[in-house]
């Protein structure tokens, strides 16, 4: 009677939860949609999401319990429709477990997609930004304000005249004094941002007026990164002041671009424009655009032999350059790996404990039914078809919440955080692997109280129901 009743509690109880974590989820959608929410409440969004699908797994287990009786009552015979009724029997237990598998795998498919949709959205940037065939670019050594050491002038003569060379591209980091403190400048060979690389947020600069004035010049513009213009809260058409030897002058911010290579950011503009105000002789990178025909690799083996000389020099052809870019990109994101693992671990322990517990609580029931001619093989069945329905109600809790948890990442909290803009993608493969580790972590739960359950003797059992 106290068991019937405590389930009883449980059951009233989950629909109290499913309305309080219906109220989360409308914080949730406030927390992001505050225009100047800032990252607190982009992390609190994710956490009021993670809550709120934990306070609706009890519920969402006793419809799905429902659902499948329905569906496979029939076809799963007494066992399994045994196995699936204890699920909803024993919710004080179930639902705990469930929640908690549920979260952790969530997290697990979440982290997965916005790795996924970061790794992606790299690989199409560095697709645009390094239209080149060979980069050459200067020691890691920075002068005073973060600046780069620019290159000797041998390096920017060796690469114009390369028998293969068809065009150099030459950009030279400097710091400026602007309003909040120094800014870093990019100023480049004067061509178009599709030709530099410059993947701009609004492709309508190209055909527009601003084109000719950010070639020529005058009126001074210039094109600021993402991170650069939420940093400091800027659009297009704002102006930017900047310190130069001629004063401050007045840039106009032409446009917008993607750059995840800073979430400081940075801004960029011609050498025309710059050198109206102040010099900047030399380079710290070149780009190098080959005749039809060459190879890139022997082009920078060859550079790299005639500029043996500098040390700390790098020549790198685009494609290794964009390896190096993802192996690093790789590297960054294996300890992710780790967590999610343990995560599900102690999720999976959690679902262990669970199990034990109930173990405990139901000698009198699997006497009782021993006793009645259920068989060992068939009460392990039992226990081991709950746990994958307990492994399978969590996977598809799961699958919405990674999603959902995935777009909060990689939309809010990844540009709150760096001011970056991440194309979300979402694949099949992370939604059917974390399915998988679900149930799997479930059933290597439920191994061991299977074979506990099934080894106790009847008349032990018996005998705590005369008890």
């Amino acid at each position: 009677l106290q068991r019937s009743a405590l389930e009883g509690s449980a059951r009233r109880a989950s629909l109290v939860r499913a309305a309080f974590g219906v109220l989360l989820l409308a914080f949730s959608a406030v927390a992001i949609s505050l225009p100047d929410g800032g990252l607190i409440f982009g992390y609190g969004s994710l956490l009021a999401l993670m809550l709120a699908f934990a306070c609706l797994a009890p519920l969402v287990t006793r419809g799905t319990v429902a659902l499948l009786l329905a569906l496979t009552g029939r076809i799963i015979g007494v066992v399994g429709r045994m196995a699936l009724r204890g699920i909803s029997a024993q919710l004080s237990r179930t639902g705990l477990a469930i929640a908690a598998l549920a979260v952790a795998i969530s997290m697990s498919i979440g982290v997965s997609t916005m790795i996924g949709s970061f790794r992606g959205t790299l690989v199409h940037w560095l697709e645009e930004t390094l239209p080149a065939d060979v980069y050459v670019s200067a020691p890691g050594a920075v002068a005073r304000h973060g600046a780069r050491i620019p290159l000797p002038p041998l390096v920017d003569t060796a690469c114009a005249e390369h028998p293969d060379t068809l065009r150099v591209i030459a950009n030279r980091f400097v710091e400026l004094q602007g309003p909040d403190g120094d800014v870093r400048v990019s100023v480049l060979t004067p061509a178009t941002p599709a030709e530099l690389g410059i993947p701009l947020t609004d492709p309508r600069f190209e055909t527009g007026p601003d084109l000719d004035r950010w070639l020529d010049g005058t009126p001074p513009g210039l094109l600021a990164s993402e991170p650069f213009a939420r940093r400091h809260k800027f659009e297009m058409g704002d102006t930017l002041p900047l310190r130069t030897r001629a004063g401050t002058i007045e840039f106009t911010i032409l446009g917008i671009f993607r750059d995840y290579s800073s979430d400081l950011g940075y801004v960029a503009m011609t050498r025309t424009t710059f050198e109206h105000f102040q010099s900047a002789p030399g380079s710290t990178s070149v780009a190098i655009y080959l005749r039809d025909g060459a190879d890139p690799a022997a082009v920078a083996d060859e550079l790299r032999t005639q500029l043996g000389d500098l040390p700390g020099l790098r020549v790198r052809p685009t494609r290794s350059l964009r390896d190096a870019t993802l192996e690093v990109f790789d590297r960054t994101f294996q300890v992710t790996e780790v967590i999610r693992w343990i995560a599900v671990i102690v999720a999976a322990v959690g679902v262990f404990g669970a199990l034990v517990t109930l173990e405990l609580e139901r000698v009198r029931e699997i006497g009782v039914l021993r006793a009645f001619g259920l068989t060992r093989m068939e009460w392990s069945g039992v226990v081991l078809i709950q746990t994958a329905g307990i492994g399978a109600v969590a996977g598809l809790i799961a699958l919405p919440l990674g999603v959902a948890s995935a777009a909060l990442l990689a939309v809010v909290v990844n540009e709150r955080s760096f001011g970056w803009t991440i194309d979300l993608t979402v694949t099949a493969g992370p939604l059917w692997r974390g399915f998988a580790i679900s149930v799997g972590a479930a059933l290597a739960a439920g191994v061991i109280p299977a074979l506990r359950m099934s080894r106790i003797p009847i008349s032990e059992a018996l005998r705590e129901v005369e008890s």
